[in-house]
C-alpha cells in the first residue's frame, strides 16, 4: 500500500503540476520556473529522512511524512500566488524526497534476510505498475472535475497510505528480522571456547 499511494501520489503532483498550473492561468514559463524552485527541497527532505530515521519510528516518520505531503500537496494545489506555490511545493518535495528515503530503510526490515530481496520487490514493482493508473486518473479528474479535484485526489493518496501504514504497519525500530534474530539466539547459546 505504501509504495503504491506514494507513487501515484508523488508522480500525480510532480507530472502534473506546470501542466495544472498553466491550466489554471499561470504562464508556461512561470509555471515551470516555480516547479523548478521547488524541486530545491529534494536533496533536503533526502538529509532530513536521515536526521530521523534511527532517532523515531520509521513507520511513524513515514505516516508523519505523508501527512505532510498531503497537507503541503493540497495547499499547493489551492494557491496561486507565486510564493504560496513556491512555499507548499518546497514542503511537497522536501517531505516526499523524505518519505521516499525513509521507506527505502523501512520496507527491508519487515523481511528475514531470506525473503527480503522478494519482500521488498513486490510491493515496490506494484507501486511503479500504480504509474498506469495515476496519471490517467488525475487526468480525467481535471477533465471531469477539474484543477483543485486533482489535488484532493493526490492528497487522499498520501492520507490513505499514510493512515493505513501507521494503523497496520509493524514497527521495525531496534528489532531484528526474524531469521538474524534466530542466528544471534544460537550463536548466543553456544558455550563459550575455554
Amino acid at each position: 500500500m505504501l509504495w503504491i499511494t506514494q507513487t501515484i501520489g508523488f508522480f500525480g503532483c510532480s507530472s502534473r503540476a506546470p501542466t495544472l498550473l498553466a491550466a489554471e492561468g499561470v504562464s508556461v514559463e512561470d509555471s515551470i520556473l516555480y516547479v523548478a524552485l521547488t524541486t530545491v527541497g529534494a536533496p533536503l527532505g533526502s538529509f532530513l529522512a536521515a536526521m530521523v530515521t534511527d532517532r523515531f519510528e520509521r513507520k511513524r516518520c513515514l505516516a508523519v511524512f505523508g501527512l505532510v505531503v498531503a497537507g503541503s500537496g493540497l495547499l499547493y494545489g489551492l494557491s496561486f500566488t507565486p510564493l504560496l506555490i513556491v512555499a507548499f511545493g518546497f514542503l511537497v518535495n522536501l517531505f516526499e524526497r523524505g518519505c521516499t528515503a525513509l521507506a527505502h530503510a523501512y520496507s527491508p526490515e519487515l523481511y528475514d534476510t531470506r525473503g527480503r530481496s522478494l519482500g521488498t520487490s513486490i510491493p515496490y514493482g506494484l507501486g511503479r505498475l500504480s504509474n498506469a493508473v495515476g496519471p490517467p486518473t488525475t487526468a480525467g479528474t481535471y477533465n471531469g472535475v477539474g484543477c483543485q479535484a486533482v489535488f484532493i485526489f493526490i492528497a487522499g493518496t498520501w492520507t490513505v497510505g499514510a493512515v493505513v501504514l501507521a494503523v497496520l504497519g509493524p514497527a521495525t525500530r531496534g528489532q531484528r528480522p526474524a531469521a538474524e534474530g534466530a542466528a544471534k539466539e544460537r550463536q548466543d547459546a553456544l558455550p563459550a571456547a575455554g
